[in-house]
């Protein structure tokens, strides 16, 4: 019995051991101070439209509509009501 019992505090002993070593070999890492942040490179604003070619080369026009009414030009364009999908708009295109 006695032998059990020393077996007994040797095994408590050996993991109290271990227990100690494993918190003292723990090392709280150090606080680094973050880096401050970064401004991106402020780009100034376009102040002149960027203007299209007035033609391409190797295509020609074959219809164009430049919006310049207050109103939709009907000849030209048909209003859609609903996708024809469930109102999925990616489903049928």
């Amino acid at each position: 019995m006695d032998i059990m019992i020393n077996i007994a505090h040797m095994k408590a002993r050996y993991l109290l051991t271990l227990v100690v070593l494993v918190i003292l070999s723990c090392k709280k890492s150090p606080v680094l101070d973050p880096a401050p942040p970064v401004n991106p490179p402020v780009i100034p604003p376009v102040t002149t439209p960027v203007l299209p070619p007035a033609a391409y080369s190797g295509y020609d026009l074959l219809w164009n509509d430049e919006f310049n009414d207050n109103i939709i030009q009907s000849a030209n364009w048909v209003f859609e009501t609903g996708t024809g999908g469930k109102g999925d708009l990616g489903a049928l295109q």
